[in-house]
């Protein structure tokens, strides 16, 4: 039985989510969903095909929306897809997911939300709500987020073996994709919104110009100019937040939100390395 599980992940929460997943089904063929952006169709004909990403914005991030547009999977595949995030309502990404498979012919058998650390700057995230987003992170918090991921990832292993399957969504049946859209467009930002901005990023007098924002940025968009990191406005941001979380230093600010040290985070079992490595061309 073959199984592919498609990831992409800037902080490393979705990464180590996928690599769990592997352990736990030693089946799983790990692919950087980033590695295979350049390809004019992705054809996929495996017997399960996952998905794992973060919810950003309560919304798909810019890459995996660009992924699903070139996807061809086989219409036997079981299909299951996993969203971490931080607070966001996972299922208005589920709908947005279900409206792209939609247009291919396909829905997912299965869809789950595991919830983990907050990733992006504070001054970046919504207006703060007790109990919906967990900030400031102490490490106790950290490591219950991780002990409630392993039994979720305990429950998400028995439905996938099993091909089982997960309630599609809320809504009443009666109420059909294009009202969908419409809920979600009215309760949050779709990815081409994501798309039609951008983050205004530079580094402070405390870089040391060792060139790890620009390894971490799976966009392209980081090079490095005289030794120090320059953001080309031209080029997509995916908001992944890489360079903020992954410098050393913290020296990765955002001009006029965020010009402070601290309140950084990335998965403690995910390294620098592997976050660059999603942009491995594939063998």
């Amino acid at each position: 039985m073959s199984i592919n599980v498609y990831y992409f992940s800037g902080s490393g929460n979705s990464l180590f989510v996928a690599k769990e997943l592997q352990k736990r089904i030693p089946d799983i063929n790990l692919i950087p969903m980033v590695s295979l952006l350049d390809e004019e169709r992705i054809t996929v004909e495996a017997d399960i095909v996952g998905f794992v990403f973060p919810v950003h914005c309560t919304t798909l991030p810019v890459p995996v929306k660009q992924f699903f547009t070139k996807l061809d999977v086989s219409s036997n595949s079981y299909l299951f897809a996993v969203a971490t995030q931080g607070g966001a309502p996972p299922r208005l990404v589920e709908l947005h997911l279900e409206e792209l498979l939609k247009e291919k012919g396909h829905r997912l058998n299965a869809f789950f939300s595991i919830k983990m650390p907050w990733t992006s700057p504070v001054g970046l995230m919504p207006v703060y709500i007790p109990g919906f987003i967990d900030y400031p992170q102490s490490q106790k918090k950290i490591l219950a987020f991780e002990a409630a991921a392993h039994q979720k990832l305990d429950i998400i292993q028995k439905v996938i073996e099993t091909r089982d399957s997960t309630p599609q969504d809320d809504f009443p049946q009666a109420i059909n994709l294009s009202w969908k859209r419409l809920v979600c467009q009215l309760m949050g930002p779709t990815t081409s919104d994501l798309e039609q901005n951008t983050i205004d990023f530079y580094a402070d007098g405390d870089c040391t110009g060792c060139g790890i924002c620009e390894q971490v940025c799976l966009s392209q968009r980081i090079t490095m100019l005289d030794g120090e990191p320059v953001w080309q406005k031209e080029v997509q941001c995916y908001f992944c937040y890489a360079c903020f979380n992954f410098c050393p230093v913290q020296s990765v600010m955002v001009r006029k939100i965020y010009n402070k040290k601290g309140e950084r985070y990335f998965h403690s079992q995910v390294t620098p390395l592997e976050i660059a490595a999603q942009k491995d061309k594939p063998a």
